[in-house]
């Protein structure tokens, strides 16, 4: 295990704000000027235009718009998680490695929040598997990329930092409400289900 470098840390936090700050502002840019196009119709010429343009239809007809959609595009949710990264193992081929049931019906994909929970999966992997002790490695994947991956037959789990699990039961414990009412989860329905 190598030693934590300062520096690298520092870089690597301001690295992974400034992205998220990027995606952020590109994502608030998007839903204002969506918010804008929807809210402010068009100036009258435009639309004495377009109804010149369109065709009479045979009988008489009334068109209602379609409310605005009230969701947050899957776009949006990428671009919000870009920057936070989770590390898993690859083999030698850059392939997920996964955690099987003996039947093999079942696998996992392990994303871990933290690096120091990657290497203690790695070093169990190498333990249990002779042919993933040479060519094993820690490979850092952001959240945006996890949350497009669709595999068919394979569950990603994510594993939490356990100092966030235990502040999570702390605050739960000692009554403290602060808008969430619940116990976080770590699973995204998109990439599992």
């Amino acid at each position: 295990m190598e030693t934590s470098n300062p520096l690298l840390s520092l870089s690597t936090f301001i690295h992974q704000q400034c992205l998220r700050f990027g995606a952020d502002l590109a994502a608030r840019i998007g839903d204002t000027t969506r918010n804008i196009a929807s809210n402010f119709p068009p100036p009258q010429s435009v639309i004495a235009r377009r109804l010149l343009r369109a065709p009479v239809p045979p009988f008489a007809s009334v068109s209602q718009s379609k409310p605005a959609a009230s969701t947050i595009g899957s776009d949006h949710v990428a671009k919000t998680l870009a920057g936070t990264s989770v590390y898993t193992v690859s083999n030698s081929n850059n392939e997920f490695v996964l955690i099987s049931d003996p039947d093999g019906t079942t696998s996992i994909g392990l994303l871990c929040f933290r690096q120091e929970d990657a290497e203690a999966f790695l070093a169990q992997v190498r333990l249990r598997r002779r042919e993933l002790r040479s060519g094993s490695k820690i490979v850092p994947i952001t959240l945006d990329q996890v949350y497009m991956l669709k595999v068919e037959g394979i569950a990603f789990r994510f594993l939490p930092d356990p100092v966030q699990i235990k502040n999570a039961l702390e605050l739960k414990t000692a009554g403290i409400r602060s808008g969430f009412d619940g116990v976080p989860v770590f699973q995204v329905c998109h990439v599992t289900c």
